[in-house]
């Protein structure tokens, strides 16, 4: 149970680029957050943008907000698009001007755009997002001024949105930022002047901000590390579950009675997180036990591809298409039935540089629905920590995936055995990692921010 610092009401501005209808993983730590002030009795003012076309919705989530919270929807300017446009029509052939001025290659013009566009991208791709918001801010701000200021990312804009309405309303402000900034293992800028840019505007973050809430224990190391001076700004809130949406899908859910080991997936494959250690796995596993091939299913929910490449015919390749159901994106709460339905989910997580620094969400959904867990990658560490060593004997960790995929096979055929033998059960979940804990914690760091 988490103790409130005060029964005294503020006023809070939470500004977050995604909130309902919009309906995105990130989503769920801002809701919570807000049905928490809200109950608390605070005035909420939340600011937000308009959903873009790239992004999926769910009008029905809009219930889930409390009457009393002011929404306040700015649009956002696809600035990126623009570029693309811009950039596409200077990679038509030029002509060279009058003998003796200067001219500039069709070769040359589409490398001066992508700089420039680039800078579109700093701090992320929703930078058209900031003016908008910004506008809207300070609006507000001048009518109703905060007593504390929310910002949450991981769009980074965001936060510039609430250090400008900090500024100007000379109010304490609170930055939310879950995962890395400079340190996130997909950031990279290919010209160094966007690079000192980005870095410039991290430290202003770091500097401005009261008070600094990552949702890992290595994140928080990794600021504090880099920012010593800062260093007791710093603070770790992880990230939880729905537990009345967990009850839920659990009295729905309904596990097949087929003999059938499912190991459930629920996500998108990029990057480094690629599905193809786990059709090696699979067919490291079918060629010493030949038996499992038909008892055990690899079940990937979200979409079917790998970048452009179809997951089906990755399987193919590894001889296991038989062993792999896709079953496409589904809404959330049909993911966590999914989820449940089966016998072991997996979470997957990225390898290489930095990538001990995050942990997928729906760890704590798989968590919380009480199911055994296979993690990979270098989320490992932070399962680690979150668990202080003292690991459930139902959560099984596997940092280094090899190419052959032996060491993830060895995994999945202890569990199965383990199933078979009906000793894969789900152990007690001692640790609280429901929403209502770390919306609780959240409130309490900002009611300590306006002291």
């Amino acid at each position: 149970m988490v103790d409130k610092l005060s029964t005294q009401a503020k006023r809070i501005f939470v500004i977050c680029d995604g909130f309902p209808p919009i309906s995105t993983t990130g989503v769920h730590r801002s809701v919570a957050l807000v049905r928490r002030l809200a109950a608390s009795g605070h005035d909420v003012t939340v600011i937000t943008m308009e959903p873009a076309s790239d992004l999926p919705v769910d009008y029905s989530s809009v219930d889930n907000i409390p009457p009393s919270v002011r929404v306040i929807r700015t649009p956002v300017a696809d600035l990126i698009e623009m570029a693309r446009f811009w950039r596409r029509w200077q990679t038509q052939p030029t002509t060279s001007g009058d003998a003796g001025s200067p001219t500039v290659s069709a070769q040359t013009k589409p490398s001066i755009k992508d700089w420039l566009s680039r800078w579109l991208q700093v701090p992320d791709r929703r930078s058209g997002w900031f003016l908008t918001s910004m506008w809207a801010g300070l609006g507000q701000a001048r009518r109703n001024r905060p007593d504390v200021i929310f910002s949450s990312a991981p769009m980074w804009s965001s936060h510039l949105t609430a250090m400008v309405i900090s500024g100007f309303a000379g109010r304490p402000w609170v930055a939310d930022c879950r995962d890395p900034w400079r340190s996130n293992p997909y950031r990279e800028f290919p010209y160094r002047a966007h690079d000192r840019f980005d870095g410039w505007l991290e430290g202003q973050m770091i500097r401005r901000a009261s008070r600094i809430i990552c949702n890992t224990h290595p994140a928080e190391a990794d600021f504090a590390g880099r920012f010593p001076d800062n260093a007791q700004k710093f603070t770790t809130i992880p990230n939880g579950f729905d537990r009345d949406e967990t009850e839920q899908v659990l009295q729905s859910a309904q596990a097949a009675d087929d003999g059938i080991f499912r190991l459930v997936h629920t996500g998108v494959f990029y990057g480094p997180r690629k599905p193809e250690p786990f059709m090696a796995a699979l067919a490291h596993l079918v060629s010493s036990r030949p038996e499992l091939r038909d008892k055990i299913r690899f079940v990937q929910v979200g979409p079917k591809n790998y970048g452009q490449t179809p997951i089906a015919d990755i399987a193919d390749r590894f001889g296991v298409r038989d062993m792999v159901e896709l079953v496409g994106s589904v809404d959330h709460r049909r993911a966590l039935e999914l989820v449940a339905s089966g016998d072991v989910a997996i979470a997957a997580s990225q390898t290489g540089r930095n990538a001990q620094l995050q942990i997928p969400r729906k760890f704590y959904e798989y968590f919380g629905l009480g199911k055994p867990i296979l993690v990979t990658g270098g989320a490992c560490k932070v399962v680690e920590m979150l668990f202080e060593a003292k690991l459930p004997p139902d959560i099984y960790l596997l940092e280094n995936l090899d190419a052959e995929g032996q060491d993830l096979a060895n995994v999945i055929a202890e569990m199965f055995d383990r199933w078979q033998a009906g000793s894969l059960v789900n152990s007690d979940r001692q640790i609280d990692f429901s929403d209502e804990r770390m919306a609780g914690d959240i409130e309490n760091v900002l009611i300590s921010a306006c002291r």
